[in-house]
């Protein structure tokens, strides 16, 4: 599937994308240098207490990688689901018609995530 891998091509590669996961990188190390080291008032940190601030830190971070992997799956099951459903025409033509059709919302829907992910706030 030739959109499967450009979907795949683009939550991996792209620039837009890394760059927001280097922000939200660059980010969770601020937060955790600024927060979750002994530097402060505190005099003494457990590491207990180092882990849930270093968890307090990644969430953001997480969300958005958790978005990434969500994306992904679900398109991929959602449109390997649709062709399956075209394997039920008996004729060519239904069959060929219907395939074309899938092609394009995929082509379509790989748009509107681009444009969802490049809108979405954190």
């Amino acid at each position: 599937m030739e959109y499967d891998i450009l979907l795949k091509n683009y939550l991996a590669k792209d620039n837009s994308i890394l760059k927001l996961e280097s922000k939200l990188s660059l980010d969770f190390l601020k937060c955790k240098y600024e927060n979750c080291y002994s530097n402060n008032v505190i005099t003494k940190i457990t590491h207990q207490d180092y882990e849930e601030c270093k968890r307090a830190c990644l969430r953001e971070l997480e969300k958005f990688n958790n978005l990434r992997k969500f994306i992904y799956k679900d398109f991929t099951k959602f449109y390997y689901k649709k062709f399956l459903e075209c394997s039920n025409e008996i004729k060519d033509e239904n069959f060929n018609a219907c395939i074309e059709k899938n092609k394009i919302l995929m082509s379509k829907n790989i748009e509107d995530i681009k444009g969802l992910i490049k809108k979405f706030n954190f």
